[in-house]
Parts: structure tokens; sequence; C-alpha cells
């Protein structure tokens, strides 16, 4: 086989990444679930049972989550353009929260210092750092 036909094959194997833009965070009102949930049905036009299994959780937690999401705000979501993006797995794992997991993968893979995490995530730089920690407990006390 060439090198051609090598790449073709590979990369026709890899499964796309499905990710969370960091703009989808600008829309304030809802929790960092409702807002992930929310985008994942109305801009991804994924199913509720789809969205469950991406994100680990009881179909009934994603249906409920959507349906207060809704009644918060019935607009669609504004979403700009961004490069940065969460990936579902991260939001998947259950050993941390939602935003938890967010705040720690912005932080561990980035190297973004909490009030750059803050401004992204558009939460205040206390509470990120806060996550942060708290998500450092969870982690150290599982490793032990």
């Amino acid at each position: 086989m060439s090198d051609e036909q090598i790449l073709k094959l590979v990369m026709a194997e890899q499964v796309p990444v499905l990710a969370i833009p960091l703009s989808v965070f600008e829309n304030k009102g809802l929790s960092a679930l409702e807002l992930i949930c929310k985008y994942l049905k109305e801009e991804k036009k994924l199913g509720i049972n789809q969205i469950a299994e991406l994100l680990q959780r009881d179909y009934r937690t994603i249906w409920t989550t959507y349906s207060k999401a809704n009644k918060k705000r019935k607009a669609r979501l504004i979403i700009s353009e961004t490069k940065l993006t969460i990936p579902v797995s991260v939001i998947a794992d259950r050993k941390l929260s939602v935003l938890e997991a967010i705040v720690s993968y912005l932080k561990d893979e980035f190297g973004l210092r909490y009030n750059a995490i803050a401004s992204l995530i558009f939460r205040d730089q206390r509470n990120v750092r806060a996550t942060y920690l708290k998500a450092k407990r969870k982690e150290n006390a599982k490793a032990k």
C-alpha cells in the first residue's frame, strides 16, 4: 500500500470527536449541564437517549435537564465561532461534576489561569478556583 492509501485508511477509521464549543457558556441563566443538553439537542440534533449515552447519564436526567433548560430559555442558544472546545468525553467522566470536569480540563490541559477560565465559561473567578480545588480534592481522595 502506498503512503496515501494508508493515510486514507487511517483517516476513515477515525471517529470524529464530538465537542462542546466554549461559546455555549456565553448564554447566561442556565447551568453547565443545561447548556450542554440544549446545545446537543438543538444544535447537533441528537436525541435524548443519544445525549444520555454520550454523557453517561440516565435518560430521565437528560430529559429533565433539557426540559428545565427549555422552560428557562425558549430561544436557541447563541453560539459564536471559537477554537476552544470541550470534548464530550470530559463531561462523560462521572468522577467529577460537569463544571468540575470542564474547569479541570481547561486548567490541566491548557494551563489556563483561573481568571482566563472564568472569562471563557462566564463564571466568577473565585467560583472557578473553588471548583478546581474541589475537583482536585476529589481526585486525590480517590487516588488514596
